[in-house]
């Protein structure tokens, strides 16, 4: 482990990451009351969920997987005390990031207007203020990778409040100048809904420009640091530039296929869900709004668990690499263990929740009509195991990466969306939103099963301790989880008016929240489970 953070254990790294990713997903969701306010059922539904979509395998190319490969790489040259090869690393993955992202940036403007008119070639106005949106998000190719590598940098070297306070900033920043504009926009300028959602997403470049300032102080005071160690590093002389270049190239390569091929579930639900349903005898505006509805209202709420395993997938990569590469395999084994054992207990403990508390979410988040309340809730209820799917993918994966298995990690990663386009059409054209959900789902698991077959074999593991994270998880979680059923049932029977308005349903939310959690926290330590997942 390298010297600026000795101190720092997998748990800690994992839950500073956790602080700050889980902050950022309740302000990611919590904008959501004022947008749905002002524009909700509107072409700025249309515009936002489009123009996002596109940009996700832009934003992906961009980082090419650098920030991830810089992150690993640095750990595994500082384990051998190779602190300037470490140093090249970061200087040559930060140049090849500047002019991918200027390459993408061109390729992302000349691709907006044909894509605008794509999606809506009967609908000149949807048409052009998805174009002008994708116009004003460009920037931020550019500016994204900078970010990103920074952030990179710091992971490796598992100085991670700087990145989390970062994430915080870059969301608070984005929100707040978002809906500044949009209302603006809309208010002062009486512009129509979907080119004022348009100008609005000015705030993804300039929220971006705003974190690079906030994020350079950590940066800069680890690259002192690193600078410092550079004197008593064992490899005096440096490598090959050109040997660190394909490495990087080599390294990074699996985590941008394995990025790209997350955003293909989205890309594929994109292109073909809409024309599915259609096709199955829905309304263009049904299936436009059910589009809506899986890829916006309760994607984000479904965001909220992942959050997770994001901040896992960090210390995944650092220390799992550090121990790997160290041939430790005891701590490797345990670094494994924790990884799944915390996905189970922290994920699949907030989906049930989640599902259990599903109307007075969307009621707090969205207060819309009960009839859209009751749908998004019934959506929500199962999406919610999606997440929990994504999340094992994400972990499995990159377990299978920091064992440096690029090979597996790139052809399963690939599996996934293919499972998902072949099973999209008879399934959605069956079960409408439920079929696309089940198709990724589906995909994601075929992942999972095959990476965490070979992340067993490769540490000489047997399943037992998945199985068991599975069961207590579950064990801890089901007291709450029929409690808060029957304390639904009884609320519906005698005090609708609960799941009817922000305030009560709030107040709902918070004391069965609490009451689960307390649960939980108990059942765990009862069963010694709370020792295992969170100790060391």
């Amino acid at each position: 482990m390298n010297k600026i953070n000795k101190n720092q254990s997998f748990v800690s790294v994992a839950l500073i990451s956790t602080i700050g990713l889980f902050l950022t997903r309740i302000i990611s969701v919590a904008y959501l009351i004022p947008f749905a306010a002002m524009v909700f059922n509107t072409n700025a539904n249309y515009v936002n969920s489009y123009a996002y979509t596109m940009f996700q395998p832009f934003y992906e190319l961009s980082l090419a997987g650098l920030p991830l490969a810089i992150a690993r790489l640095i750990s595994i040259y500082n384990v051998n005390g190779q602190y300037k090869t470490a140093n090249e690393v970061l200087k040559i993955a930060q140049r090849l990031m500047l002019v991918l992202g200027l390459v993408l940036m061109v390729l992302f403007v000349l691709f907006a207007q044909p894509f605008g008119q794509f999606k809506a070639p009967d609908n000149p106005e949807l048409a052009q203020a998805t174009t002008l949106a994708l116009y004003i998000m460009a920037p931020a190719l550019v500016l994204i990778p900078i970010l990103s590598g920074m952030r990179g940098y710091l992971q490796g070297f598992k100085t991670v409040i700087g990145v989390s306070i970062s994430q915080v900033v870059e969301r608070l920043a984005y929100v707040i100048i978002l809906l500044s504009t949009l209302y603006i926009t809309l208010n002062f300028f009486k512009i129509e809904s979907g080119k004022a959602i348009a100008y609005a997403f000015i705030a993804l470049p300039i929220a971006t420009i705003i974190t690079i300032f906030t994020l350079y102080p950590f940066y800069a005071k680890t690259r002192r640091e690193h600078k410092i160690l550079m004197e008593t590093s064992l490899d005096q002389i440096g490598s090959d530039k050109k040997f660190i270049s394909r490495q990087l190239i080599l390294t990074a390569l699996p985590f941008v296929i394995s990025g790209l091929a997350a955003t293909l579930y989205s890309q594929i639900t994109l292109f073909t869900f809409e024309k599915i349903r259609i096709f199955a005898g829905a309304t263009e505006l049904l299936a436009k709004s059910e589009y809506t509805v899986i890829n916006q209202w309760s994607d984000k709420l479904v965001s909220i668990p992942l959050t997770f395993s994001l901040a896992i997938s960090v210390a995944i990569i650092s220390f799992v690499t550090s121990a790997y590469e160290s041939q430790d395999m005891r701590q490797t084994r345990k670094y494994v263990k924790k990884s799944y054992r915390m996905i189970f207990f922290t994920t699949l403990s907030a989906v049930l929740i989640m599902v259990t508390l599903s109307v007075p979410l969307i009621t707090f988040f969205y207060n819309l009509d009960n009839v859209t309340t009751q749908f998004i809730a019934a959506v929500l209820r199962v999406d919610g195991f999606r997440g929990m799917a994504f999340a094992l993918e994400t972990i499995s994966v990159s377990v299978l990466l920091a064992f440096g298995e690029k090979k597996k990690a790139l052809i399963y990663s690939a599996i996934g969306p293919v499972v998902k386009l072949i099973l999209n059409f008879p399934l959605v054209y069956f079960f409408g939103v439920y079929g696309d959900i089940f198709a990724t789902m589906l995909g994601l698991l075929m992942i999972v099963y095959l990476s965490t077959r070979d992340i067993l074999k490769l540490v000489d593991l047997k399943p037992y301790f998945i199985y068991n994270a599975i069961g207590k998880t579950i064990i801890c979680s089901i007291p709450g989880f029929f409690l808060t059923l029957a304390c639904n049932s009884l609320i519906m029977q005698f005090v609708p008016a609960v799941f009817e308005g922000r305030l009560l349903a709030l107040i709902y939310l918070v004391l069965l929240g609490v009451i689960n959690l307390a649960i939980i926290w108990l059942m765990s330590k009862k069963i010694n489970f709370w020792h295992l997942v969170f100790r060391g």
